[in-house]
């Protein structure tokens, strides 16, 4: 396979996978919103603590391995892949398009507007 071909694969690839990321995203909203509703009815009690230290202890594992430097070394050629795939991650995920607007919005009106 080519480096042009692999390339594609790789945006093609970030793109898909934004895409489902999207749609993954607006289901957990959704299904929190519903929770929200549910608990204010009274169908449910939430323990909101427990939630809230369960994700930070999550997010703080994360950063510590960040802080450690466990990060992947990348040569020359695994960076322009995962470039690619990153380009196609946002992309997918329509973050591409929400930058160009604001962009836009920018150079018209002299200010962003959100």
């Amino acid at each position: 396979m080519s480096a042009v071909e692999r390339l594609a694969v790789a945006f093609v690839a970030g793109y898909l996978i934004g895409r489902g990321v999207r749609l993954a995203v607006t289901l957990l909203g959704a299904a929190l919103v519903i929770l929200i509703l549910l608990e204010r009815m009274g169908y449910a009690a939430v323990d909101w603590a427990r939630i809230t230290q369960d994700a930070y202890s999550a997010a703080s594992g994360v950063l510590e391995r960040l802080a450690q430097g466990e990060l992947p070394q990348l040569d020359g050629d695994s960076l322009a892949l995962v470039t690619a795939f990153a380009l196609g991650l946002a992309a997918g995920s329509g973050l591409v398009l929400r930058l160009l607007s604001a962009l836009l919005r920018l150079v018209r009106y002299g200010q962003p507007i959100y």
